[in-house]
């Protein structure tokens, strides 16, 4: 029987899980095995198997360049729905003998009904976080991204001769461009933002995972923008990835109806979501969301 890649992230959390802390080149490594054991192409074995892990928020970023499981946490839900995420087994065992009616998905996910009263309860006495998904509240916190991008360190260089194009997904040799992502050579790791003469250096992957994100989603908000559905709460923000942290947030509010499983870039759909946490993302992004 065929293995599909939602089959294989699971797997690969629960080997992630053993550790306390793993490095990129130590998961890089794990993917790459992981893949190739089922006779998947490894190319881009992050991109396919962790890093929506790392979305959907089951990892954490713990910094110079390594990561480790997220703490634990319970999300209270109308209509007394729950969600448990990265507990562990002792702690899954007891919320199975508190709750009749549960289900528990490969990734570890549970889900299940409970009172807010009943929640507040488990939650103390399993010694975990409990909340209500709050997205727009949350995004509150969250600065513009532009100025995000305007401290990272400017630089001053005349070599930037291959530009991303967003729509495409694919690098293009340029002469000159005024404003985008760019780098220097096709074997480069190193990329740089460009936007009324200045030039900005990106930081890495084991720096900062958000940073090349955070770039490509205030370009991509220059040429087009999210749609929202005010009727059906979706939010379809295009052929993008969005910033880790705005991702995860987003995600939150439907954690109890949706699966862990992504594509990148393909039409990323968000349920649940309020015109309060539309207007958020509007200036988060500098953006006007079509309303649809």
């Amino acid at each position: 029987m065929t293995t599909n890649m939602e089959e294989l992230q699971a797997l690969f959390l629960k080997w992630f899980k053993c550790y306390e802390k793993r490095n990129l080149n130590q998961i890089r490594v794990a993917t790459k095995n992981l893949l190739a054991s089922y006779e998947y192409e490894t190319k881009s074995s992050l991109f396919k198997i962790f890093y929506p892990l790392v979305r959907y928020g089951l990892i954490e970023f713990c910094g110079d360049g390594t990561y480790t499981p997220s703490s634990p946490i319970l999300l209270f839900y109308p209509d007394n729905k729950a969600v448990g995420i990265n507990l562990n087994s002792v702690q899954i065992e007891k919320l199975k003998n508190r709750s009749q009616s549960y289900t528990i998905d490969r990734f570890g996910i549970v889900r299940f009904t409970a009172t807010e009263n009943e929640l507040v309860t488990f939650s103390n006495e399993i010694d975990i976080n409990s909340s209500k998904p709050n997205t727009a509240e949350y995004l509150s916190n969250f600065p513009k991204i532009k100025n995000i991008i305007t401290d990272f360190d400017k630089v001053y260089s005349s070599d930037l001769f291959e530009y991303f194009d967003i729509e495409s997904r694919k690098w293009e040799k340029t002469q000159k461009e005024s404003f985008g992502l760019c780098r220097n050579s096709e074997i480069a790791q190193k990329y740089y933002f460009i936007e009324n003469g200045a030039t900005y250096s990106i930081p890495t992957n084991a720096q900062n995972p958000d940073a090349r994100p955070i770039v490509e989603t205030y370009i991509y908000c220059k040429q087009t923008s999210f749609k929202y559905n005010s009727n059906t709460k979706e939010l379809n923000v295009g052929n993008i990835n969005l910033p880790i942290l705005i991702e995860r947030v987003l995600r939150l509010a439907s954690v109890f109806d949706t699966t862990v499983y992504t594509k990148e870039y393909n039409n990323q759909i968000y349920s649940n979501i309020t015109t309060k946490t539309v207007l958020q993302l509007d200036r988060i992004f500098d953006t006007k969301t079509e309303i649809i």
